[in-house]
C-alpha cells in the first residue's frame, strides 16, 4: 500500500486553490519567474505556464463582466442625474470630489486598454 503523504511543519500540504490565490495576490506586473521562485520559498511548486493560465483566466473573466457592465445603459433623465452628482460633489468638497473623478478616469482608461479599446 501506498503511504498517505501527512502535512508537517516543514512541509505542509498546499492544495491547488491555495496556489491560484497566491498568484492572484502577487502584482501582476511581477513577471512568472519571479512568482514561481516566490511560491517556491512558500513551499509551493508551480511552473511557470501555470502562472499564465491563472493570469489568462482572471482576464478572461475581466473581460467577461466588462462586457456584462458595458452592457448597461443609463436610464433616467440626465438633468436629474447631472443635479444629483452637483449635490454629491458639494457634500464631497471639489478637491475629494476631483481626486474620485480622477481615479474613475484612471480606471476607465485601464479597463479600455485591457480591452483593446484604445
Amino acid at each position: 500500500m501506498a503511504a498517505k503523504k501527512r502535512s508537517t511543519k516543514n512541509n505542509p500540504i498546499i492544495r491547488q486553490g491555495d496556489k491560484a490565490a497566491f498568484v492572484r495576490n502577487l502584482p501582476r506586473s511581477m513577471p512568472a519567474s519571479e512568482v514561481v521562485d516566490r511560491a517556491e520559498k512558500k513551499g509551493m511548486i508551480i511552473s511557470k505556464a501555470y502562472v499564465h493560465n491563472i493570469r489568462s483566466a482572471a482576464n478572461k473573466s475581466a473581460r467577461a463582466l466588462m462586457a456584462k457592465e458595458g452592457k448597461r445603459s443609463v436610464k433616467g433623465n440626465r438633468k436629474k442625474m447631472e443635479s444629483q452628482f452637483k449635490e454629491i460633489v458639494i457634500q464631497l468638497g471639489p478637491a475629494r470630489a476631483k481626486k474620485l473623478l480622477s481615479q474613475v478616469e484612471l480606471a476607465l482608461r485601464a479597463a479600455g486598454k485591457k480591452l483593446g479599446r484604445q
